[in-house]
């Protein structure tokens, strides 16, 4: 079934315009993920996602960028009879007209990006009333206040698939809360985050931002301070590009090494484990991975080999083969 197809034959009956628009907002953020390409790949090619064409009603893939979704969000406003505008200061986003008030939808700005709040169950940042006071503006930012928020709260609960991640979200980050306070070693508090979050979204992007706030609850200042991030990251022949994320613990002398993924859960592994992630065409681009000298560096734009002893000896990655599924995939709805 076609995009536009899926979310316009499931979107509620009687939802007025602002709903309808809340919606599509709501149903883009659970089916597409931010590229993980984008910001890892060569300035020619980053210019070229910015300005390529895309099927609206067919994009072939999971994975955009702010100009992808921000034509797609606008074609299906279109569609259910909103009218609207693309802005673009180098990052796209759009605005849309409802009872002369102008409102604003930008799900792809940020590190805390709306598509990981919106697949999380957090609130959203960056829909709501805009600061432009007409579809002619230039540029615009969210304006919101304490009615609008609410607003925005009831529209929600109309929303199941929504509303119920939200709920699900206040609750777990209760039970992190309470963690926190625990005197018990932080290995063991990461790891129960961990196991509270289960498996990852689809989207990497997404699903990294999500652990880090997780964490966040879950440890004090100074634990959370001995917790670091390393992405792993490979360029495939078609030019996508793969991430893991090393999260590593040092604690009384010791590290630890879990790896996150989308589509798995977040486990734990040893330093030996990390190196074969090399020979499967995983290079690190920042900083080196405490406790390790990691063997293989990523550079952008060019395709990440897999090592010769890795094609001839599968086996010797043992459980790490299922890192070697490519993250870009067709777009698939119901």
């Amino acid at each position: 079934m076609k995009l536009d197809e899926y979310i316009l034959k499931n979107m509620p009956p009687n939802l007025t315009p602002l709903e309808k628009a809340r919606y599509i907002y709501l149903q883009l953020g659970m089916i597409l993920n931010f590229s993980t390409k984008y910001q890892n790949t060569s300035t020619i090619e980053m210019i070229h996602m910015l300005t390529e064409g895309i099927s609206i009603t067919e994009p072939k893939y999971n994975q955009v960028i702010c100009s992808a979704w921000s034509k797609i969000y606008s074609d299906l406003l279109n569609k259910v009879g909103i009218e609207n505008t693309i802005l673009n200061e180098t990052h796209m986003y759009v605005i849309f007209k409802i009872d002369n008030k102008i409102w604003l939808a930008d799900a792809t700005y940020g590190a805390t990006m709306d598509l990981a709040n919106i697949r999380y169950g957090r609130e959203t940042i960056y829909f709501g009333p805009s600061s432009a006071k007409s579809l002619d503006e230039e540029r615009a930012h969210v304006v919101m206040d304490y009615d609008s928020y609410n607003a925005i709260n009831e529209m929600d609960k109309k929303f199941p698939f929504y509303q119920e991640r939200k709920e699900n979200y206040n609750n777990l980050i209760l039970t992190l809360q309470d963690i926190s306070k625990m005197a018990i070693p932080t290995k063991e508090k990461l790891e129960r985050v961990f196991d509270m979050a289960g498996v990852m979204s689809s989207g990497y992007l997404e699903s990294q931002s999500h652990i880090k706030i997780l964490e966040r609850y879950a440890l004090t200042k100074e634990e959370f301070t001995k917790v670091k991030g390393n992405n792993l990251k490979r360029t495939n022949k078609n030019g996508e590009v793969d991430i893991v994320q090393c999260i590593s613990l040092e604690e009384n002398g010791n590290y630890y090494y879990y790896l996150l993924a989308p589509n798995l859960h977040i486990r734990r592994v040893e330093a030996k484990d990390l190196i074969k992630l090399a020979l499967m065409g995983y290079g690190i681009e920042d900083k080196s991975i405490p406790g390790i000298i990691y063997p293989k560096n990523f550079v952008r734009g060019k395709v990440s080999k897999k090592s010769l002893k890795y094609k001839l000896y599968k086996k010797m990655v043992g459980d790490l083969i299922e890192y070697d599924e490519e993250q870009y995939k067709p777009l698939k709805v119901a």
